[in-house]
This record gives C-alpha cells, structure tokens and sequence, in this order.
C-alpha cells in the first residue's frame, strides 16, 4: 500500500500546492481586485511582481531559512505538506530565492520602490510564523493573526497598483473592501489548521470559537465588503459592473464554498479569487 509520502510524490496538484502556486494567484486577485474596484488598467509586471513574491514569502514560512525552525504545528495540521517540505527543504529553499529575484526583476521595471517591500516582507513573514519558543509572535494572537494577513496582501496589492498609478482619496473605501474580503479568506483558510492550531494553542476563530461562529465572521466580512463595493459604486468610485461581481457576487460563491464543504477549503478560497476579479475587469472593459 502506498504511503502518504510516496502519492504525494506522484500527484503534481498536491506539488504545485505545496510550492505555492494557489498563494500565488491569490496575491494576483487581491492585485486585480483592487485595479477592479479603482478602475485601474491591470499590468503583467504587476502580477508577475505579487505572484513571485507571494511564493517566495509562503516558502520561507514553511521551510523557515534552517531545518531547526520548522514549526511542529505544520506536521499535525498537514503531514503530507510537512514532509513534503521536509524532503526537499534545501530545494525549496532555492526555489524560494529564486522567486525572489523573479519578484526583484518585475519590480525593478515597475518601480525602484519595490525593492523596498521585498525585504519588508521576508521581515514580515519572519516574525509572523517563527517558532513559538523565540518569543512573541503576532499568529498565536486571537484576530491579529487574520489581521495581519489581510494587511499584509492588501497593502502589498494596494502599494504595487500604486506604483503604475498614483493613490487616489476615493482609494479608501475599495481598500477597506479588500481587506475584508482578505481578513475573512484567511479565517476560511484556517479552517483546515484545527488539527494543528489547537494543541499549539493557535486561537484561531475556528478554534477558539468554533466552525459555526467562524463562518458567520467570514460571511459578515464578505457582506460588509459587498456594501462597501456598493455604496463606492453609488458614489462613482467603482464602476457598477465590478462593484456587484465583487461584492454581492464575491459573497454568493463564498456562501456556496461554505454549502460544498470541500475537504480543503484553502486552496478552493486562494484560487477563486483571481477569476472573480477577471470577470469584472472583463465586463468593464
């Protein structure tokens, strides 16, 4: 009989899961989402900058820069993924450097700024996720742990749509849209985690208050974003087309991943986002 870590070695989806590629088109609909939402003209650089730079921080947070990092969390939440990362962490270790400087070059043809929010983001991620016995850090937090992810992706979508076209005042309310639409994705996300978070004593929402109070907090924030995205339309902010992909419909398919109960819900949440935001920049185009 084959054992977890052998399918694993078979299964290219697990793989591309592992290496980040669903982080990767999320950080891409959080981009588009916001150009969307702001009437802004997407750019492949832009994408190609969010996307490697999301791999190379999801990376660092699995493999950490040392094999004595490892957080044991990650081994009871998903075994699969944390021998995985285990087995090939000095691989993953040079993918990771390499999608940064992936990220560095896109960067370089956007903006010399960008240079800035690489490193800022390494020192993010470093002090969100590293081992409990080092000190404090931000995910053990209840709420600053869903917090600090939806910051961090809105402020590096926000910073790098900036970089192309400067900020805008009516900027505001399409940011506070999607850092609701981020803050409850990421609690989503922590609905596969229970296994893990719950011994390490992670109060997550899920586990501190349970299943069902988790998803009444994940579908409060998609409705609240919904009417931020309206009221931004009714004020000739957002275009209308966008604004109801975005918000009311946006919130429609979060509510049928909830009825579908997929056995993961992460990467259903990371990779439903970027086709959302598709579709409204196409029926604004």
């Amino acid at each position: 009989m084959a054992t977890a870590d052998a399918q694993d070695r078979d299964d290219p989806l697990l793989v591309a899961d592992h290496l980040a590629l669903p982080n990767a088109a999320y950080l891409i609909g959080a981009l588009l989402t916001f150009d969307a939402l702001t009437g802004r003209t997407p750019t492949a650089l832009g994408a190609g900058f969010v996307a490697a730079l999301a791999v190379a921080v999801y990376l660092l947070d699995r493999v950490k820069i040392r094999d004595t990092r490892f957080d044991p969390a990650d081994r009871l939440a998903h075994p699969a993924r944390h021998a995985f990362m285990r087995r090939h962490a000095g691989g993953v270790r040079i993918l990771m450097v390499a999608a940064a400087l992936v990220a560095a070059i896109c960067g370089r043809f956007l903006s010399p700024w960008t240079l800035l929010l690489i490193p800022a983001a390494f020192v993010g991620v470093f002090l969100y996720a590293r081992p409990r016995e080092r000190g404090w850090r931000p995910k053990d937090v209840f709420g600053l742990k869903n917090l600090a992810v939806a910051a961090s992706v809105t402020a590096l979508a926000v910073a790098t749509a900036w970089l192309t076209e400067p900020p805008r005042l009516a900027d505001a309310l399409p940011i506070g849209a999607l850092l609701l639409i981020v803050f409850g994705d990421a609690a989503a996300c922590d609905l596969d985690d229970v296994a893990g978070d719950r011994p390490f004593r992670t109060r997550t929402f899920v586990v501190t208050l349970g299943d069902l109070a988790a998803w009444r907090i994940i579908v409060g924030c998609h409705a609240i974003a919904a009417i931020a995205s309206l009221i931004a339309a009714a004020a000739s902010i957002t275009p209308w087309a966008p604004a109801m992909t975005l918000g009311p419909g946006l919130l429609v398919v979060t509510l049928l991943i909830r009825a579908a109960r997929p056995r993961l819900y992460r990467p259903v949440i990371d990779l439903r986002l970027a086709p959302v935001a598709i579709v409204a920049l196409l029926l604004t185009s």
